[in-house]
């Protein structure tokens, strides 16, 4: 899910390759598109568990506050490990449903143990991070999990990820 474009703008600004940004939501394809237009950046409408791409399709998936979203994130977790190429990375950020006290649009939250062994299910190498974000000079657990998942090889295009993650500070998750 792109969400508002801003994330796929940022990441196509920072030197991305290609940058495709994708939401169900015809509306807000529309609203990205209008709002965030530069070479390499595309919007398109799609269903996070039938993806329209082609298998090997993708050097680096990034999918923030997405799982959470969807009653059938096994079949999303299938279409990434499908759409990712050999080597690829997929970044993606979900609340912790330990500290998170979002329950009415979100119904599909993890505890970390769950998680995990979620994702043990599509990929090997598989990195779990927490995130305290920086509110001036106060960190503030906002309870955001992020997960890197490699496929072999170091993240691909990192300093636009880099860049992106420099808002917070990060503590890992033994995985």
């Amino acid at each position: 899910s792109s969400g508002a474009g801003y994330g796929s703008s940022y990441m196509a600004g920072k030197g991305a390759r290609d940058v495709i940004g994708g939401d169900i939501d015809a509306a807000v394809v529309a609203w990205s598109k209008g709002h965030y237009s530069r070479e390499r950046l595309e919007f398109v409408r799609l269903d996070a568990t039938e993806l329209p791409f082609a298998d090997n399709s993708f050097d680096v998936i990034v999918t923030l506050e997405t799982i959470e979203h969807l009653t059938e994130y096994d079949k999303f977790l299938t279409e990434c490990k499908r759409v990712i190429k050999n080597g690829g990375t997929i970044i993606c950020s979900t609340p912790n449903r330990a500290t998170s006290d979002y329950t009415d649009e979100h119904v599909s939250l993890f505890y970390i143990e769950e998680l995990r062994d979620l994702l043990s299910k599509y990929f090997d190498n598989i990195a779990l991070y927490g995130s305290y974000w920086i509110d001036g000079k106060e960190k503030v657990n906002n309870g955001l999990l992020v997960m890197a998942m490699r496929i072999l090889a170091p993240i691909p295009g990192k300093t636009a990820i880099k860049d992106f993650a420099t808002r917070f500070v990060w503590r890992r998750y033994r995985t």
